[in-house]
């Protein structure tokens, strides 16, 4: 489809996926590496564990932007009823909001297997709200535009930050996305061709890192 339509075929995309959050989430060792004179010793640090407080996110984007970042209640579990609610409800909203004039019916979804995803309850909501479905390969999260993208950009900006609230924790997630360009977005979805490319290339190998 890339190859016939080019961006135009990426444009009409909205691709979806849920992660944590984390009230306190360590730097890694990388990330808190300091500067000392040779023959020093390095400065003491208490080991640290990644705190239990915590709250899932689901995000919404195109090539243009963030459409909808939806921050899930506590102690909500996010099934096939949930995630059909947030696409009737908030989706279409923001869609309406942020994507004036854009048809529902010219919009391909894509998301992964999770099981909120694939549920026959879902599957019936999307058929009925009119989103054109974009299969997503099994076992792949290496193919999947957030988790190697969008998600570690928001939470290396998180790590080594401590919050009091999953309010505070809101307000930090939803700041940083504010400050994303629509370029990052735009390169995401290029370099998610980009990595489907190779995977064909390589007769379906798996990518951790590129």
């Amino acid at each position: 489809m890339f190859g016939r339509l080019g961006e135009d075929f990426l444009s009409s995309i909205v691709t979806t996926d849920e992660t944590w959050m984390y009230l306190y989430d360590p730097e890694t060792k990388g990330q808190s590496a300091v500067w000392r004179e040779l023959g020093t010793p390095p400065p003491q640090k208490a080991r640290v564990s990644r705190s239990a407080g915590k709250q899932m996110y689901i995000m919404f984007a195109d090539m243009r932007g963030m459409i909808l970042c939806h921050a899930i209640p506590p102690h909500t579990t996010v099934n096939a009823e949930y995630y059909s609610k947030v696409l009737r409800r908030d989706l279409m909203h923001a869609l309406a909001k942020k994507r004036r004039g854009l048809s529902v019916e010219s919009i391909r979804l894509h998301q992964d297997n999770a099981s909120p995803h694939t549920a026959a309850l879902t599957q019936s909501e999307i058929d009925v709200l009119g989103f054109k479905r974009l299969s997503h390969p099994a076992y792949s999260p290496d193919l999947a535009p957030f988790d190697f993208s969008l998600f570690p950009h928001i939470k290396g900006q998180l790590k080594g930050r401590k919050f009091e609230t999953l309010h505070d924790l809101q307000n930090a997630v939803f700041g940083i996305i504010r400050t994303i360009p629509s370029d990052f977005y735009r390169d995401t979805f290029l370099k998610w061709v980009d990595r489907h490319r190779r995977c064909i290339e390589c007769n379906g190998e798996y990518f951790e890192k590129l």
